[in-house]
Formats: structure tokens, C-alpha cells, sequence
């Protein structure tokens, strides 16, 4: 069974990949979020440090609050 830890860790691979694998071009990312939680917060900080780490300047990263626009879950999936 694998530990929540270890699928982040698969998951940062993969984007690392898909980063490496891209030399040029620009990126846009979506983040869904639910409010200003801690967990929201958290993880807005969190993706910008790793955008900037291998993205640095080459990516638009959208922040979606789900409170405020709970019409875009379903239409993003």
C-alpha cells in the first residue's frame, strides 16, 4: 500500500519529466481550490515554488476557488 507521500513523490516526477521533456513553450496550469484554507494556501505556495524551480518564467498559473466559482467544477471536471 502506498503512503500519500509516496504519490506526490510520483506525481513531482512526472511533472518533472513532462518539464524536462519541454525546453520550450509556455505552461498554464489550473489550480482548484476550496476557500482560503490553510491546505489552500499551502498548496498555492507550494506550486508557485515548484513553477518557479523549473518553470521560471514560462508558466501562467490560475488559481480557481470553487467557493467563489463553484459553476467551474463541473465544467473542468
Amino acid at each position: 500500500m502506498k503512503k500519500a507521500g509516496e504519490k506526490i513523490v510520483s506525481s513531482t516526477k512526472q511533472f518533472e519529466g513532462a518539464v524536462a521533456s519541454k525546453k520550450k513553450g509556455r505552461y498554464v496550469l489550473k489550480l482548484y481550490v476550496s476557500g482560503s484554507t490553510s491546505s489552500s494556501i499551502s498548496a498555492i505556495k507550494n506550486i508557485k515554488t515548484i513553477c518557479e524551480e523549473n518553470l521560471h518564467n514560462r508558466y501562467d498559473l490560475e488559481v480557481i476557488d470553487l467557493y467563489q466559482e463553484p459553476n467551474l467544477a463541473s465544467g473542468e471536471q
